[in-house]
């Protein structure tokens, strides 16, 4: 689907997802940054890229910057607000 379609953020977005179930963390770092330069103001994705930098690759700096991005958006999603406040106050 990519390869016709790269900019299709459904397929992007379900890549990263598998990928990171699969313990793949760069590759789905690599699929949520994808999402981001074609939708940069999607809060998910700011998320999904904060976990990754905080949790796999041990880069808090940018895990914040994501965190930050992702709230600053005022995304439409309680249950994602109460996961950003809670990875920003640690």
């Amino acid at each position: 689907v990519l390869e016709i379609a790269p900019d299709d953020l459904q397929a992007i977005n379900g890549l990263g997802i598998a990928l990171f179930s699969q313990e793949d963390f760069k590759g789905a770092a690599e699929q949520f940054a994808n999402y981001l330069r074609v939708d940069p103001k999607n809060a998910p994705a700011h998320y999904n890229l904060g976990l990754i930098n905080r949790h796999e690759f041990k880069n808090e700096k940018a895990a914040v910057e994501h965190f930050k991005a992702a709230k600053a958006l005022k995304w439409d999603d309680p249950a994602l607000d109460k996961r950003l406040d809670e990875e920003l106050a640690k």
